[in-house]
């Protein structure tokens, strides 16, 4: 009879003690891996409207796959980031998932994404990608300055291939996240 009560006891403050003194709950480090958000990687909006997911130059039928280009910025010494996508159906207008639910592929209200995948992303120019991408100098001289490019963050940029898109009549919302592996 003790052990229904002091092994259910023992297991709560064990894993109060892990969550205390490793910051996070013990079931997250079982599923995920230790999660941090020290140097994450930056997704850049903020800059002349820089650089949501842009869908490639060379897109023709995306009934076959559509390219979607990202230019995040992650802290100098850390590994190339990992970015998970989402694809969600814009009609009716999806509820904006979380990060956690983009890296597990589900939408806003936790159903499975109608699309989801994941990429490493590569180092890039970022000179070159803005403009490739339309962007002005200008961008990339507030990207020198303000994030201060190449001292306090490096440019990567990651390729979604989306393959499975209807071209007509249907509409699509790609959610983005990005994790240091």
């Amino acid at each position: 009879r003790m052990c229904f009560l002091v092994l259910p006891v023992c297991l709560i403050m064990g894993t109060f003690v892990v969550a205390v003194k490793l910051n996070t709950l013990p079931l997250t480090i079982l599923r995920h891996g230790f999660v941090s958000n020290v140097a994450p990687p930056e997704m850049i909006f903020d800059i002349d409207g820089c650089c949501p997911p842009l869908l490639g130059a060379e897109a023709g039928d995306v009934s076959a796959a559509a390219n979607y280009s990202v230019l995040l910025l992650s802290r100098p010494g850390m590994p190339p980031p990992r970015v998970f996508w989402v694809v969600l159906e814009a009609q009716p207008e999806p509820l904006a998932p979380s990060s956690l639910q983009v890296m597990e592929g589900l939408d806003g209200d936790g159903n499975t994404a109608y699309l989801a995948g994941s990429t490493l992303a590569a180092q890039a120019q970022a000179h070159y990608w803005l403009q490739t991408h339309g962007f002005s100098s200008e961008t990339y001289w507030k990207m020198q300055h303000q994030e201060q490019l190449y001292r306090r963050a490096l440019p990567f940029a990651a390729t979604l291939t989306v393959e499975g898109l209807q071209p007509y009549g249907a509409a699509y919302r790609i959610y983005a996240v990005a994790q240091n592996v």
